[in-house]
């Protein structure tokens, strides 16, 4: 509640009405860039390859399924 009140303070109703106290982001999407160009020069072949080289990239971990979604999102 403290939240949604400390919008309406600083932006009145238009702030409550953009207001989105959870955003969906991954962790991975400030290395977009990063990743796009290393996967455009370089496809992975498999979704588990791309699963360890988004580690060793960017040292997070996410399961086959996480990245075959993100990837499917961002084309």
């Amino acid at each position: 509640m403290r939240t949604y009140l400390r919008a309406y303070e600083t932006g009145g109703l238009e702030a409550l009405r953009v207001f989105n106290p959870h955003p969906k982001t991954a962790a991975w999407d400030r290395h977009a860039t990063t990743l796009r160009e290393a996967f455009t020069a370089h496809p992975p072949h498999t979704v588990q390859e791309a699963v360890d080289r988004i580690e060793s990239l960017t040292g997070i971990r996410r399961s086959p399924t996480q990245v075959r979604e993100w990837l499917k999102k961002r084309g």
